[in-house]
């Protein structure tokens, strides 16, 4: 799971998002999230999904491909920002799947 960290760590500039304002990792029991948001227009709800659908919209290509690629190691990858203040892109990594250094 560690060589597809440089996905993840470059994910912003892949999707381009714009002026990122936040980013956080959660840790939540077994699992760890890692938390893209910007403060721009966001995605509307009806797009949610269909972002990540090959060849669909703007940009989103990319978002295609790394969705796909993340699933390999069983990470998922979802959008749950507020259309009017933001995009916000959650990725979930399995038990196993991270390491907390000290």
């Amino acid at each position: 799971p560690m060589r597809y960290c440089g996905i993840i760590k470059h994910f912003p500039a892949l999707y381009d998002i714009q002026n990122p304002v936040l980013t956080s990792v959660r840790i939540n029991g077994d699992y760890a999230k890692i938390i893209y948001e910007n403060d721009g227009t966001g995605i509307a709800p009806e797009e949610k999904i269909r972002i990540f659908d090959l060849n669909y919209g703007k940009n989103t290509g990319n978002v295609f491909l790394i969705r796909e690629i993340l699933s390999i190691t069983e990470i998922t990858i979802e959008e749950t920002g507020v259309y009017g203040k933001g995009a916000r892109f959650v990725m979930t990594i399995p038990p196993g799947g991270f390491q907390i250094r000290g």
